[in-house]
């Protein structure tokens, strides 16, 4: 056999090769990929825990009704850990002018169905923008910035 034959016998057994890895890649399941989680010493299956994130700025932003969708997601979805976005603009939109009513509604929401809540407060609190600094704390100094945050973070 010449040369030439063999290169096109490895070209084309490696081009199935990598064919073959993109297959199983896509299309094959993984055991690791489900809800539970498999111990090869001792062939127990453990409950893994899973959660989200919930933003009333960004439900809003998407033009949600917010108490329905968080609603869904203890309903219908039946999420038991819920990460809950506070933003520090949209709570204390006035200076020394707090409002917390539809945070203390989906806390109340989450209590009634024994949901977890880890609570998300502070000047960074995920989703873009980062920080989520009110327009009136935005000329302060960084000192009066932070004492401000310290005082929203207290209330």
């Amino acid at each position: 056999m010449n040369l030439v034959k063999k290169l096109i016998i490895i070209f084309v057994i490696l081009i199935v090769v990598i064919i073959a890895a993109v297959f199983v890649y896509f299309f094959v399941p993984l055991p690791f990929f489900s809800n539970t989680i498999s111990n090869p010493k001792t062939q127990v299956q453990i409950d893994t825990p899973w959660g989200v994130d919930f933003s009333q700025s960004q439900a809003e932003y998407l033009k949600l009704d917010w108490k329905e969708t968080y609603s869904a997601i203890i309903n219908d979805l039946g999420a038991r850990n819920i990460k809950l976005h506070t933003n520090w603009d949209w709570v204390e939109g006035k200076q020394d002018n707090f409002y917390f009513n539809d945070i203390d509604w989906q806390i109340k929401q989450a209590e009634k169905k024994n949901v977890n809540i880890i609570y998300v407060i502070g000047m960074k609190t995920g989703r873009w923008p980062e920080c989520h600094i009110p327009t009136w704390a935005n000329g302060l100094s960084e000192k009066d910035q932070q004492s401000e945050l310290l005082k929203y973070i207290k209330k």
